[in-house]
């Protein structure tokens, strides 16, 4: 990919993060966060797709993402880690290859992503996307132990934050009080990822996340 086109790419993504920075911000909703949120998704899944490939990994995660009940603020802070995967993939040339790419061969998922990130040195993208992963995972495990994914408030069903399935989780015995400790902690370097707070953990840090999480999914497949 020639330089200049690099550069445009990476503004073009940085500006989608840019955008979802008061979704992330605003942890309540608002009349105007559905609104933003659209606007964020539209302008991100087009801009991914013609830089990426609507069939590369990175628009495909994006997809996923959108199949989740997740807020707003959630739903934005997954799609900005692939976002800055894909700005990553960019400047370390990564998308010379591709054909790979597109296949989806490169990554088979979150962790293998943020672990190559980690490597590369992008270690906030790899902890907003080893604590996307997380967060699927407790997801999974609260619909295979029959416990609610959400809150009824009003009458209107709101989906838990990552930190309320682990609680309840714990509360049905599902892990022991010492794995419970160990996923708010991991949650907890994910939203400092997610909120910019970069100096509040370390490369290190990220990689004993990324591994603790793998044993975790392990042990609770």
């Amino acid at each position: 990919m020639r330089d200049d086109l690099k550069d445009m790419a990476i503004s073009q993504l940085r500006r989608a993060i840019e955008m979802a920075r008061s979704l992330v911000e605003e942890r309540e909703p608002s009349q105007y966060q559905m609104r933003d949120l659209k606007r964020f998704v539209s302008y991100t899944v087009v801009a991914v797709a013609e830089i990426t490939g609507e069939q590369s990994v990175f628009s495909e995660k994006i997809a996923e993402i959108l199949d989740w009940e997740w807020t707003a603020a959630y739903t934005a802070e997954g799609i900005c880690g692939i976002i800055e995967a894909a700005i990553a993939a960019i400047e370390s040339g990564l998308l010379e290859g591709y054909g790979k790419l597109i296949r989806g061969d490169l990554f088979s998922d979150y962790l293998d992503m943020a672990r190559y990130l980690l490597n590369e040195g992008y270690k906030d993208a790899a902890a907003v996307i080893a604590g996307s992963s997380l967060e699927v995972q407790l997801r999974s495990l609260c619909d295979r132990h029959d416990i609610s994914t959400s809150d009824d408030k009003g009458g209107k069903e709101t989906p838990k934050n990552a930190e309320g399935l682990n609680m309840e989780l714990r509360r049905h015995e599902c892990y022991d009080k010492t794995e419970q400790k160990l996923v708010t902690a991991w949650l907890g370097i994910r939203n400092d990822a997610a909120h910019g707070n970069y100096e509040n953990y370390t490369s290190d840090m990220v990689k004993s996340m990324e591994m603790g999480i793998r044993g975790f999914i392990s042990n609770h497949s």
